[in-house]
């Protein structure tokens, strides 16, 4: 990422408003959402952090926010033990 995407995303990040809270009613299949919760574990993993800089530039609470997110999703929908399972598997 370039000095110029750098700085526009990390001025986007800290726009007001963008810290809102928002309340979604999204609806999907049991299987679309253990691909996203899978992704937002790739996404937030170690080696994609010291390598992404857009990550870098999220908060702390940002990334504990979206691990939250998945949580609950995944509690919502009923997979929470079956996805810590299907991750135990590797």
């Amino acid at each position: 990422m370039n000095a110029t995407t750098k700085k526009a995303y990390d001025l986007i990040l800290k726009s007001p408003g963008l810290s809102d809270k928002v309340k979604l009613d999204i609806r999907m299949n049991k299987r679309d959402l253990l691909f996203l919760a899978r992704m937002i574990d790739y996404i937030m993993a170690a080696e994609i952090k010291k390598d992404e800089e857009l990550l870098a530039l999220l908060p702390e609470e940002t990334r504990a926010e979206l691990k939250s997110v998945k949580t609950e999703m995944l509690k919502k929908a009923g997979l929470g033990e079956f996805y810590e399972e299907l991750m135990q598997i590797g």
